[in-house]
């Protein structure tokens, strides 16, 4: 019996009597949910089960108990952790065709309740591959039809992705990160900044051709992450996100799917490219979700609206004109931060510190056409307390005050307004 103070309780284990000297140093340890073979440091293994159990009662959570789970016969998962994939080989642990999947870049693999994986660098990558791995192997335990690749890819980055809470003692998993340093070797949303940079932000229907033409790069993975990460986060569309996940077997996912967020589709594209191009560590999905609201065309004599700084964008509710030319005047003066001492803005910003290279608190706008059409970030007009720009399709005018969406908390007050035509 290994002993450690935290798992010496429920933890066993066992030399594996195989013929190599790879294959003697693999031992078996198993808890009531998992079996888990490995050649690492025993203190390694058992951080790792006290992990596994962390996110089993995450995924039970919101997900429910797996089919045909009982106290007299629990859903059990199968893993192998490998440093030394010839030891796992030679024991008979490892089948050919997962030991020639895993001799390239991939590093881990699951089947129906099993999954294989490589010893990585650091802790935090151990747990997070584990339990990528492992949530593939509850969620499909269900059986029924394949669901689509973004959901399985970017649900198993969703609960991989974790923190420690020290008020519990426990990893909390589906996490939203706010320390990346605390996560080496995660990166995802470096990544996806690098592509935004670039001038590349996929739209949700552009996640399944990616799958099919990029599936070996992790950025991949990171645009799936981050897709479901804002649907399981946000205040409105989380509820409809988590009913998806009731149907995980009965072959009425995609339906589900389709009656849930295809009546306002376009606004949620929209708003998800909004999102992803600002997506920072700690964002604030409350206090950045829209509030969409009719809209109606400009007026004549223009119209008004007020922004309010502790939120992100804002609806006008006023349609602009393709081609024409439209003025924007911003009075009053609002608090970006409280702490060491009240930074006071106007609509121009405050020019000592800068979020997506524009002063914090300059007030932006952008024009939310018909239809999302392109898999690109979208056109930020940078406005200020005054400005004359054309909006390059029809669409309705959202604006708000730059800032970090971690940061919109401490914010207070707003601005008040003017938008009229300006040209004929």
């Amino acid at each position: 019996m290994l002993r450690t103070t935290a798992i010496a309780l429920y933890l066993l284990a066992s030399c594996l009597e195989c013929g190599s000297a790879a294959a003697e140093k693999i031992r078996k340890y198993e808890t009531r949910r998992l079996t888990l073979y490995s050649d690492v440091a025993p203190a390694t293994a058992a951080m790792l089960l006290k992990a596994f159990d962390d996110a089993w009662r995450a995924w039970v959570a919101d997900f429910g108990p797996p089919p045909g789970d009982s106290p007299a016969t629990p859903f059990r998962i199968t893993g192998c952790l490998m440093a030394d994939l010839e030891g796992f080989s030679d024991a008979g642990l490892l089948p050919e065709a997962i030991e020639r999947f895993l001799q390239g870049t991939h590093p881990g693999k699951h089947r129906g309740s099993r999954f294989w994986m490589k010893d990585q660098r650091g802790d935090y990558y151990r747990r997070h591959l584990m339990v990528h791995e492992a949530t593939h192997c509850f969620m499909t335990s269900r059986g029924g039809p394949m669901l689509p690749v973004w959901y399985l890819e970017g649900t198993a980055e969703l609960y991989a992705t974790h923190v420690f809470d020290k008020s519990t003692g426990r990893w909390r998993f589906a996490a939203m990160p706010v320390d990346v340093a605390a996560m080496p070797g995660w990166g995802r949303l470096g990544m996806l900044r690098r592509d935004v940079r670039r001038g590349r932000l996929p739209r949700f229907d552009a996640l399944a051709g990616l799958w099919k033409s990029e599936h070996e790069k992790i950025e991949t993975y990171a645009w799936s992450w981050a897709f479901v990460r804002f649907l399981a986060s946000h205040p409105t569309l989380g509820k409809s996100f988590r009913e998806l996940g009731r149907h995980l077997g009965d072959g009425r996912f995609e339906a589900t799917f389709e009656r849930v967020f295809r009546p306002e589709f376009e606004s949620l594209q929209f708003e998800w490219q909004l999102a992803a191009r600002d997506l920072v560590p700690g964002f604030d999905f409350r206090r950045a979700a829209i509030r969409f609201r009719r809209s109606q065309p400009l007026p004549a004599k223009g119209g008004s609206t007020a922004v309010v700084a502790g939120r992100g964008w804002q609806s006008t509710g006023l349609r602009l004109r393709k081609g024409r030319s439209f003025r924007v005047v911003a009075t009053g003066r609002f608090t970006l931060a409280e702490k060491p001492r009240p930074w006071v803005s106007t609509a121009d910003g405050i020019s000592f510190r800068y979020h997506a290279g524009l002063p914090l608190g300059r007030l932006v706008g952008v024009v939310q056409p018909k239809r999302v059409a392109a898999d690109r970030p979208p056109k930020i007009h940078s406005l200020g307390s005054r400005a004359e720009f054309v909006p390059e399709t029809d669409g309705t005018l959202f604006l708000r005050l730059n800032d970090f969406f971690s940061e919109l908390a401490d914010n207070t007050g707003t601005v008040d307004v003017e938008v009229v035509p300006s040209g004929p």
